[in-house]
């Protein structure tokens, strides 16, 4: 430091006690930014609950995301299904209890969703009708419209949902400056937020790049895969999904793909 400078300190109370009186009489009933010890976070329990036993956590912002044709909407039906009745996923993954589920689906429409979710529950051994605590929305919020995220919230409010799906991202963007990470990283952190005020659960679906960060179309995918900024950073567990071979028409229904799970 040069000689004859000097750093000027904030002066801070010396009793925590001052500092609250202090909060107190200005008016401000709650800090927005509390903040606590380690001493308090180590009493705490912080075991995550899980959703799909190995797969899918509580409370843990999710994406599953592939490239076009690869029968996502397919896998993330099954998912919502089986969350929603407490059966196995895919027939493999246990789900400890069924939870309330919202499914915002801007592909496919009624039709395709009804066919898939007949098919999937008849694998599962039951009608498509005792799903009872799955719900379908076929309008994607705009994540961006203050509007819409109060329809949004209100919704999951009203349905009391514990995991809620937006089949998929691209939908529910305007695309406008989707490249920057700064601002899809605040609109996505913003949705985060509302959800977890309310201890649910977002699942975001998305899209690959068209052109993937590997030359082997048929390789594991990598978070790097995800199109537009924000939802690879945001991802606090992800799914996703690639074909390990192309599809074969001489095996219809039969499907080999890379499924790289990171709950």
């Amino acid at each position: 430091m040069a000689a004859g400078t000097s750093i000027a300190r904030r002066a801070r109370p010396a009793d925590p006690a001052d500092a609250k009186d202090r909060r107190a009489g200005s008016g401000d009933a709650e800090p927005r930014f509390k903040t606590i010890s380690f001493a308090e976070i180590d009493k705490e329990d912080y075991t995550p609950t899980p959703i799909v036993t190995e797969a899918l956590f509580a409370g843990v912002p999710a994406v599953i995301g592939a490239p076009f044709k690869t029968r996502k909407s397919l896998i993330v039906i099954d998912t919502a299904i089986s969350i929603a009745t407490g059966l196995p996923f895919l027939g493999s993954w246990t789900v400890p209890e069924p939870m309330g589920v919202v499914y915002f689906s801007g592909e496919g429409g009624p039709g395709v969703s009804q066919d898939y979710g007949r098919r999937i529950a008849a694998s599962k051994g039951i009608a498509l009708g005792d799903a009872t605590q799955l719900r379908w929305c076929f309008i994607v919020p705009r994540l961006e419209s203050a509007d819409d995220l109060d329809e949004f919230c209100r919704e999951i409010d009203d349905t009391a949902a514990e995991v809620v799906f937006l089949d998929n991202l691209m939908l529910c963007l305007s695309g406008d400056d989707a490249g920057n990470v700064y601002k899809m990283g605040s609109v996505l952190g913003n949705v985060i937020r509302l959800c977890s005020e309310r201890n649910v659960t977002p699942v975001f679906i998305h899209h690959f790049k068209q052109v993937r960060s590997t030359a082997d179309p048929f390789a594991p995918g990598e978070l790097a895969d995800l199109t537009q900024a924000g939802a690879a950073e945001i991802a606090g567990q992800w799914w996703l999904l690639t074909r390990r071979k192309p599809y074969d028409p001489e095996t219809p229904g039969t499907h080999k793909l890379w499924s790289s799970i990171a709950p």
